[in-house]
């Protein structure tokens, strides 16, 4: 089961807001990931880049990126929120390190979600 199908995806603009006033937050050097607790038996996740990051074609690369990178990550809670927010260093840095960015967060974030 992908992460990339539209039944995971958020989609919701009162959804994000909840999210990003949630108090679990993670920053890298790539990217600013942000949980929140929610009430379904399942994971929902969102990746975003403003326009700080770049032009549409950098922004849709980054974001790519960032989905590359969680696509086999198999350590998703289920009842929670993800959201990735790409930073403008995400472009100057390569896949594999966004990939080890991203092992990183979550696993740090798994263990302060236990």
């Amino acid at each position: 089961m992908s992460i990339l199908q539209r039944k995971f995806s958020i989609k919701q603009s009162k959804t994000f807001n909840y999210i990003y006033k949630s108090k679990t937050i993670f920053h890298t050097k790539t990217f600013i990931l942000f949980i929140q607790k929610n009430n379904q038996n399942k994971f929902n996740i969102a990746f975003v880049a403003s326009k700080k990051v770049g032009n549409a074609v950098i922004r849709n690369r980054a974001k790519r990126h960032l989905k590359a990178g969680c696509l086999f990550y198999n350590k998703l809670f289920k009842n929670y929120f993800y959201i990735f927010v790409a930073k403008k260093q995400i472009n100057n840095v390569d896949l594999s390190v966004i990939k080890k960015d991203i092992q990183f967060a979550l696993n740090k974030m798994s263990n302060k979600l236990q």
